[in-house]
């Protein structure tokens, strides 16, 4: 899941007629966030590659290296903050480091009043613009601190950056450039750059080490994709493309009048504090070393670690502190942390850390201690009532050294703590494992025991705690007794995680109509959205045929949103139902980011393939007056009706009429595997399930099969409980493209069973899960536990009975999915075997089988004993 762009604070200051270095003059704009606005001395920190004001944070705030400062977070021309090549058509084809300095320059003087800098301090391209700052305005400047940069990008660094720009400009979906013109977006080539730029990144070691595990992914796979292919698939190509050019092109010897790097790092007269990181491949400290020799006043401060280049990148940045009035420099220290911790034995299921007298600044120690003993375990650091909350992002790398922190890690990489103050002093640190799904107890201060529920909220901030949508608003959408099991262990759990990552998809727009939301909050669930969440639930299931235009105008003739106090009220109230509308049925998930303020969009779940579930990604606010099941069609058959033939290829319908059932011997993953070479992608929408892409030869499956069970029990219980899903359906009376209620109840039903057809009914079929399960993604606190009951055990019942049959009828047993499932079977049945090995494995046609080896040993063994007996008769 791609994470959403935080525009918290940002404010613009427009540069008309800036002249470039190039020659060319342009009215651009220079994005940027001020801190404590009072304070007499100021620090500026220009952004990083790949970096956003917001996640520039590092130094900032409360107990952090600048508290006492004015500080200016910039951004960068070309990161599609500032003007770039993604917000003006005119911006220039190549840019340089000087561009951005003479731009930064303006903003400070003429726009802020500010006479002069502390220090500028920046990280990677930042640490490149600190350099380009001290040779260009050495009267402004007086110190700056270069982290994991270099004042010369090295040739070695120049050819890595050729790799990750070559995969995105040659893949298919970029077009050569021309993807813009053709309204699509080169995914591909952005999850591709992600990837090739994943593991220079970071230190063999660090792989070596499974520090993706520490860091609360399952493997590396998991680590590629959400931390590197999803962040990079948020970006514009052109902004990546010519911010590295402007990397490859740094040195700040075209400072100078004869181009001299040597003598630009001679011509500084700020003070200097390099800190390279020991493990980075792109700004290795031996380039570190070089420099700091012509410096007139350089300290060099080697980082200690495997974390490679990301070490200064917030992740591991150790605490910079100013030494004092008699010495202006800069300077760094490692804090030891086994004072601060004293550990209580490990029981079975749960451990805790206990802190006394902790304060908020030894939290990162305490959280770096934490994680090097138990780094697979979630966290939670809360104190014992609720004063105070804050947030602390907590994966830290496992070392045998603490280090002070200043904070501001990646929301991309490192999911929240909450943090509750206390005058009792002590700090609960609780852990709990995975598969457990449930909160501990904590014990007061006075000793009694408190029950921790999901459902507690945090009343002093209007908050939910842990970051959690309550337990309330989830049976809004799940119409259970709270008592039942299933929902509590088998829904809830996995759910409300996901739920936590979609929230941080909306644009902060979209929040800005619930009323009472404050959207610095936009990471979390707060009441107000919480209670929206459930009122749009309510709404569409109290009635049928309803529009998102309906659901919208009741709730804002309730109050629930506030459309008066913005010109797009309305529509970003559309967005918002619309997204809910999606997360609460999971047909879709919305990417509200990708498309302009007068359409909605969905996320491409199939990587580019369009077949009958997703025709189109995306459709005009128009659209919202239609009914609810129309509006959808308007994407495509994301819920076929009963034995409705979605293809319209000849054959394909004659296969759909000839199959009249199927079982495991003749059709499972084995099988599709084995013989057909079938790859499986894993999706989070249902609509997507059993989908085949032939050009890619990738069969999609839904992960959360415990969402069809619970619906379908809802369904199926005493009370009949309708769910958002089922009122999505189509009327008796509509046009027969679409499922009506009782063909929604099927395909619930349909779904759990197609997991026992493939996987869970077959010896070979379950042992290829256990193994796709261990290296797809498929295990942790955010994935479905049922999913491994289907799909890895050799039996399974619902409602007290079982789903499995050795041959089930397609008309009755799977009227739903029987179409995806007649195609999947032709395709399969057009499979032959490759090879011995194949044709051992192929038992489609047992009997066909059993003869054919039968003959095939018996001819072999009879012409053996022929040549035995020749060989004897000589």
């Amino acid at each position: 899941m791609s994470p959403a762009y935080d525009d918290t604070g940002v404010e613009y200051c427009s540069l008309p007629s800036f002249n470039f270095t190039s020659g060319q003059s342009l009215d651009i704009r220079v994005a940027y966030r001020c801190f404590n606005p009072s304070a007499e001395k100021s620090v500026c920190i220009p952004t990083c590659y790949g970096g956003r004001i917001n996640t520039t944070l590092s130094f900032t705030g409360k107990d952090r290296a600048f508290q006492a400062y004015r500080v200016i977070v910039v951004a960068m021309l070309g990161n599609g903050e500032s003007s770039s090549p993604s917000n003006e058509p005119s911006f220039p084809a190549n840019i340089d480091y000087r561009d951005c300095i003479n731009a930064q320059y303006e903003l400070l003087t003429k726009h802020l009043g500010i006479k002069e800098l502390e220090v500028v301090v920046g990280f990677s391209m930042g640490g490149q613009q600190a350099y380009y700052w001290a040779c260009m305005y050495p009267q402004f400047i007086k110190s700056i601190v270069p982290i994991c940069s270099s004042a010369r990008t090295s040739l070695h660094n120049y050819a890595f950056l050729e790799g990750p720009k070559a995969a995105l400009v040659n893949s298919i979906d970029y077009e050569d450039g021309s993807y813009r013109i053709k309204g699509i977006k080169p995914t591909r080539g952005l999850r591709a750059f992600g990837r090739s730029y994943c593991a220079w990144a970071l230190s063999a070691s660090w792989f070596r080490e499974r520090h993706f595990e520490k860091a609360g992914f399952r493997n590396v796979e998991d680590f590629i994709q959400r931390n590197w292919e999803d962040a990079f698939e948020t970006w514009d190509p052109e902004d990546l493309l010519i911010l590295a050019r402007m990397w490859q092109a740094g040195d700040i010897g075209v400072t100078q009048d004869d181009g001299g790097y040597l003598k630009a790092l001679e011509s500084i007269q700020a003070k200097v504090l390099l800190m390279p990181s020991r493990t980075d491949t792109y700004f290795p400290p031996e380039d570190s070393e070089v420099e700091v020799q012509h410096l007139k006043q350089g300290e060099l401060a080697v980082i200690e670690t495997v974390w490679g280049h990301v070490a200064g990148g917030g992740l591991l940045t150790v605490r910079i502190t100013w030494a004092g009035s008699q010495r202006q420099k800069l300077a760094y220290k490692l804090k030891p942390t086994e004072t601060l911790v004293s550990n209580r034995p490990r029981p079975r299921d749960t451990a805790s850390i206990y802190v006394e007298n902790a304060t908020d600044r030894d939290l990162s120690a305490l959280a770096i201690s934490g994680i090097s003993r138990y780094a697979k375990d979630c966290i939670d650091l809360v104190r014992t009532n609720n004063q105070r909350i804050s947030n602390l992002y907590h994966h830290l790398p496992a070392r045998s050294y603490g280090l002070e922190l200043v904070g501001g890690f990646p929301a991309q990489l490192y999911g929240l703590c909450t943090i509750t103050g206390a005058a009792s002093g002590i700090w609960r640190f609780a852990l709990h494992p995975p598969e457990k799904g449930r909160r501990l107890s904590s014990t007061s201060a006075s000793g009694k025991l408190i029950e921790e529920k999901t459902s507690e909220r945090l009343h002093s901030t209007g908050t939910v705690a842990a970051a959690l949508l309550p337990e309330s608003a989830l049976l809004s959408i799940f119409p259970l007794r709270t008592s039942d099991p299933l929902t509590r262990h088998q829904c809830l759990d996995w759910y409300i995680n996901w739920l936590g990552d979609q929230i941080k998809t909306l644009p902060t727009s979209t929040l800005s109509v619930v009323v009472g939301h404050d959207s610095s909050t936009v990471t979390q669930w707060t009441k107000p959205l919480a209670e929206d969440f459930s009122g749009i639930a309510k709404c569409v299931r109290s009635a049928d045929s309803l529009s998102i235009d309906d659901v919208a105008n009741t709730l804002v003739n309730e109050g629930v949103f506030e459309i008066t106090a913005r010109k797009d009220g309305l529509l970003e109230t559309r967005n918002f139902i619309f997204a809910v509308l999606g997360w609460q049925t999971m047909l879709y998930r919305p990417a509200l980011r990708i498309c302009p303020p007068q359409q909605l969009a969905i996320a491409d779940e199939q990587d580019g393939y369009r077949g009958q579930a997703f025709m189109a990604l995306k459709q005009n606010h128009q659209s919202t007056k239609r009914p609810i099941h129309e509006f959808l069609m308007g994407f495509g058959v994301m819920l076929p009706p009963a034995n409705f033939c979605t293809n319209t290829d000849s054959e394909e319908k004659g296969a759909f009429e000839d199959l009249k059932d199927i079982g495991s011997d003749v059709f499972n993953a084995f099988l599709l595997d084995s013989i057909g070479h079938f790859k499986i992608k894993w999706v989070e929408v249902l609509s997507c399930h059993l989908e085949f892409d032939e050009r890619t030869n990738t069969i999609f499956l839904f992960r959360f099969p415990s969402f069809c069970c619970v619906y379908y029990t809802a369904a199926q219980s005493e009370e009949k409980a309708t769910s958002v899903i089922h009122a999505t359906a189509s009327p008796a009376s509509s046009s027969r493209q679409w499922a009506m209620k009782e063909d929604i109840s099927h395909l619930l039903k349909e779904t759990l069973i197609s997991y026992r057809l493939l996987f869970g009914q077959n010896k070979q079929s379950r042992k290829l899960f256990r193994k796709i399960e261990s290296t797809a993604g498929l295990r942790g606190n955010d994935q479905d536990q049922m999913l491994s009951l289907l799909c890895g055990h050799q039996s399974f019942k619902l409602m007290n009975r079982s789903l499995d049959k050795d041959s089930y009828d397609l008309k009755q047993d799977l009227p739903v999915l029987r179409s995806r499932i007649s195609r999947l079977h032709k395709i399969l049945s057009a499979r032959k075997p490759r090879s011995w090995r194949e044709l051992w494995r192929d038992k489609r046609d047992s009997a066909g089988w059993y003869t054919f080896w039968t003959v095939l040993i018996f001819g072999a063994v009879t012409i053996l004993l022929s040549l035995i007996q020749h060989e004897e008769s000589l």
